[in-house]
This record gives structure tokens, C-alpha cells and sequence, in this order.
């Protein structure tokens, strides 16, 4: 009498596996996997150094030169905050996608602003420590982004010319705007002029190239190397010691006259 009951099975860690056996298995999930993924050579690399895979081993793995492996590696540099809200959806590995990419936004009607490139940016030149700021800022120079602008204008389109808006103009009324932004610099050049000319006849001593950069420094915090502040502290502490190692002269300085701004009196009191 033959018994249905059939001897336990031994795992399958105990079994000696036959030449051969498992190849076909391992073949079609490793064919699987690339066609999942759809990956380029140099998209396959940026995966396997971001896993932790040497360079030599990333070169030998995916058939790349180690020049092209290193190149890889530099591009991909970490980052732990994202100044514009957002990590990148990608990492571009070669520039030609990204020229592409901002070439079509700025072929839209309405153009492009930096402003609504910086993912893209982002995603390409990654970010570095702003040592003063202690923030992380866009890994790029403004001199790269000129030299970018001007490759993406020399690509040949058969839709509207590249076009690069500046930040400040709007996109509806552009004409308007800028025939006000121009009349406000006029209006502001004279006035500066005027009080340039006043301080130069008070004190022909100095030169008015001087003190136009000197003024336009403290009226526009940023446009000097320093900030508002301390210029305001280092030539107030300078004209205090220096008032105190020459003699006076006969001009007097009209104190009563108001600023105008209670706040920026106070800042250089």
C-alpha cells in the first residue's frame, strides 16, 4: 500500500544547484530591470555612483571611459537644502539636454525669466555653502549663465527667437513699464546730480566721482562691496577722529535740514 504522505522537502539553501541552473531566471530579471529603467550609459553610471559603486568599477560596469565616470562623479554633488523650495526632479547628465530644455521654454510667446529656470539650473550645476550666508546657493557664475544664454539663442528654432525676459519687466504692458522704469531713473539721476553738485561746491576738496559711489552706496544697500550698515558705522567712526585731529574748517553743514527718512538718520547717528 503506497501512502500519500510525501518526505519534507530540505530547504533550498541545502540543494546542490546544477550547472546552469538559474541562468535563463537571472538573464530575464537583470534583461527586465534595463528595459524597466530605459537607461542611457551615462544615466545607468550617475545610478551606480549614487549607490556607492567605485568610479573604476562604474567604468568597467557600463562600458565608459573613466574620464567620462569621473566627469559623472563631479556633477553629482550633494546638497541638503534647496533655496527654491523643492529638490530638482533629476540630475542632468549632459548639457545638451538641459540647452534643449530651457531653449523650449524660452521659444513660449511669453519667454523666459531666471527665476523660472532655477530647477532646471538646479538640477544640471547642483549648489554649494555660501560661507557668508552659511545657506546653500546655485553652483553657477553669472559668467556661465551669459555664455548659456548665448548658446541657447545660436540654437536654430523654427517657432519664436529665444527670448530672455529680465526679472523685473512684466509680460503684460512691457512698454509701459519700461517707459516708466525710465522716467524714474532720469528723475533719480538729476536729483543725485543735484545734491552731487551741492556737496562738491561745499567741499571742493572732494572729487564727484567719489562721492557719487559713496552716495549711491548708502542710498542702495548692495550696491557697494559693503552692506548699508557698516559703512554707515566705519565713516561716521572716521569722521569723528578725524574731526579730532585737524582743525575745523569755517564751512558749516546745515544739521537742521531734515533727511527725510527717520529710520536711515538713526542707522548713521
Amino acid at each position: 500500500m503506497t501512502s500519500n504522505t510525501s518526505a519534507p522537502t530540505k530547504p533550498t539553501e541545502d540543494r546542490p544547484v546544477e550547472p546552469g541552473a538559474g541562468t535563463a531566471t537571472i538573464a530575464t530579471a537583470l534583461s527586465g530591470n534595463r528595459q524597466l529603467l530605459a537607461e542611457t550609459k551615462e544615466e545607468w553610471a550617475t545610478r551606480l555612483l549614487k549607490e556607492g559603486m567605485s568610479q573604476r568599477s562604474v567604468a568597467l560596469e557600463t562600458g565608459l571611459s573613466r574620464r567620462k565616470v569621473g566627469q559623472i562623479s563631479d556633477q553629482l554633488q550633494e546638497h541638503q537644502e534647496d533655496i527654491f523650495g523643492t529638490h530638482p526632479p533629476r540630475k542632468y547628465v549632459l548639457k545638451s539636454e538641459l540647452y534643449r530644455d530651457i531653449h523650449e521654454m524660452a521659444c513660449r510667446p511669453g519667454g523666459v525669466k531666471r527665476s523660472e529656470l532655477s530647477r532646471l539650473l538646479a538640477a544640471f550645476y547642483g549648489f554649494r555653502l555660501d560661507n557668508e550666508t552659511g545657506k546653500q546657493t546655485l553652483n553657477m557664475t553669472k559668467d556661465q549663465y551669459q555664455y548659456l544664454k548665448s548658446k541657447i539663442r545660436n540654437i536654430p528654432s523654427q517657432r519664436c527667437h529665444p527670448l530672455f525676459v529680465p526679472e523685473w519687466m512684466p509680460r503684460s504692458n512691457p512698454i509701459a513699464a519700461w517707459t516708466m522704469l525710465l522716467r524714474a531713473a532720469d528723475t533719480i539721476l538729476t536729483t543725485i546730480d543735484e545734491q552731487i553738485s551741492e556737496i562738491c561746491h561745499s567741499f571742493p576738496e572732494a572729487l564727484p566721482k567719489d562721492i557719487r559711489q559713496e552716495l549711491l552706496s548708502l542710498a542702495i544697500d548692495g550696491f557697494g562691496p559693503q552692506p548699508t550698515t557698516i559703512l554707515c558705522e566705519r565713516n561716521n567712526s572716521i569722521a569723528r577722529e578725524l574731526s579730532m585731529r585737524v582743525e575745523p574748517s569755517s564751512i558749516e553743514v546745515l544739521e537742521d535740514r531734515p533727511i527725510g527718512d527717520p529710520e536711515f538718520e538713526a542707522l548713521c547717528a
